[in-house]
């Protein structure tokens, strides 16, 4: 936890730093609003790192669950009625904004809409485990006819979803609320178990991106700010205007900005700061 609220920090002190680079003294003075203070809180300083807030909130749940309610005889019962209380919670966020045009409360920063995956994460644990209960052990049995109702609850909600909130200017730009949906809960439990039940060694592809993951999060938004100056800059030059419209339309710079934060972070993590910057222990 300790190593996360650091992680935290750095990364927030470096936003305030960047964010305040054009415009620097009316970027600080307008910290002193606190709207603007508890967005700075919850978005780490850059909304693309809204993730870390997010993970440190719901990493203190965790640790509750963990210890007063996973310890209970009846833990997986209780760990069932908790997720379906927090769907529940995601479906009425979205059908808040839907209603009141409101997105505060579902919007892709919004801590709650992460509190769910605690219980599914505790669910699946208890299955995997095979133990706690005969329902664990049941599902544990009939593992397939399980994936096979898992996937048609998601395709069921994908649907509903899909009829009911696709409102893109009320949900910000997105075509769906971005994390408040059900589905998402549903699909990655399903993608998690079926990875529990793989008995083989982990692909290199997932063994790199355990690895490199956290470096590329940390690092996109800034890969992304330099990609645009860069396509700016072509623009300017009439030879590479047709080039740079090819190559950066929007997937490819999804593509350049997580290779290029994949070399940053192989660069920093040279450094004994750069490995402090990236929680990293190893080169």
């Amino acid at each position: 936890m300790m190593s996360l609220i650091r992680l935290y920090g750095i990364w927030t002190i470096i936003g305030i730093v960047f964010n305040s680079l054009p415009n620097r003294w009316n970027y600080l003075s307008g910290l002193l609003d606190i709207t603007n203070l508890l967005w700075i809180i919850i978005v780490g300083s850059r909304p693309g790192l809204f993730f870390l807030f997010s993970l440190i909130l719901t990493s203190c749940f965790c640790f509750f669950n963990s210890k007063y309610l996973l310890v209970q005889k009846h833990s997986f019962q209780i760990q069932i009625i908790l997720l379906l209380v927090s769907l529940l919670v995601l479906i009425f966020l979205s059908f808040y904004t839907l209603i009141t045009h409101k997105d505060e409360f579902s919007a892709y920063w919004y801590p709650v809409c992460f509190i769910p995956y605690i219980f599914s994460a505790s669910i699946l644990a208890l299955i995997d485990k095979n133990i706690e209960s005969d329902l664990t052990k049941k599902i544990h049995k009939n593992r397939f006819l399980f994936i096979f109702i898992l996937f048609s609850i998601f395709i069921l909600f994908s649907w509903l979803e899909w009829q009911i909130f696709n409102e893109p200017d009320i949900f910000d730009g997105y075509l769906l609320p971005p994390y408040a949906r059900v589905s998402l809960v549903i699909g990655s439990f399903l993608i998690c178990y079926c990875a529990v039940l793989y008995e083989g060694k982990p692909p290199s592809l997932v063994n790199w991106l355990s690895q490199e993951s956290l470096g590329i999060y940390l690092l996109h938004n800034y890969a992304l700010f330099l990609i645009e100056i860069l396509l700016k800059k072509l623009q300017t030059l009439q030879f590479f205007q047709l080039l740079a419209t090819m190559i950066f339309n929007p997937i490819a710079k999804v593509i350049f900005a997580v290779l290029l934060s994949f070399l940053i972070s192989k660069v920093l993590k040279n450094y004994k700061v750069g490995r402090i910057m990236l929680n990293s222990s190893s080169k």
